[in-house]
């Protein structure tokens, strides 16, 4: 669950990075292309030969920008699900809520629930992140999709859900 500014910035350095390989990338065509032409003319390619080395510099820091917005990401993601310290947060609306079976495909129907089923809970929080959720089963039967409340989350784990009623909260 990454917080709207730090998934933004995530978003920049991997989009940045991709632009900029390929303008290194299009540098480079043109390097080759117009230092193959000038030499085969007979001219000079002394400014076009600098330009391979500036255009694999240009590649190398957007391959670097990529790496370490995909890594900052992952991270943030890694250190928010591993949390130890409990949250609650009022102000949560259910999203959607779901279970995997042993298959690992989604189940929607109530009535086709087993125990050993993987249930799982999407949360919008009142500051606009969005996350998801693994819970109990008592839990994942106390939230119906559009419901309101409070949520209490350790890491990647929903503790308890509170729904309010509507004009009591």
């Amino acid at each position: 669950m990454l917080d709207p500014k730090s998934q933004q910035r995530s978003v920049l350095l991997v989009g940045g990075g991709i632009v900029t390989v390929g303008i290194g990338l299009f540098l480079l065509f043109v390097a080759f292309n117009g230092g193959t032409a000038a030499h085969m003319a007979g001219g000079p390619t002394k400014s076009l030969d600098l330009m391979i080395p500036i255009s694999c510099l240009v590649m190398l820091g957007g391959i670097i920008s990529v790496v370490v917005g995909i890594f900052s990401g992952l991270g943030r993601v890694h250190k928010q699900s591993s949390a130890q310290e409990q949250q609650i947060l009022p102000g949560a609306q259910i999203i959607c809520r779901f279970a995997l079976d042993s298959r690992r495909e989604m189940v929607f129907d109530t009535g086709m629930m087993l125990d050993e089923f993987q249930r799982y809970v999407q949360i919008q929080f009142a500051d606009g992140r969005k996350g998801e959720f693994k819970t109990h089963v008592s839990v994942w039967d106390n939230c119906p999709d559009g419901m309101k409340g409070t949520a209490i989350i350790q890491g990647d784990w929903l503790g308890a859900f509170t729904p309010v009623v509507a004009g009591r909260g």
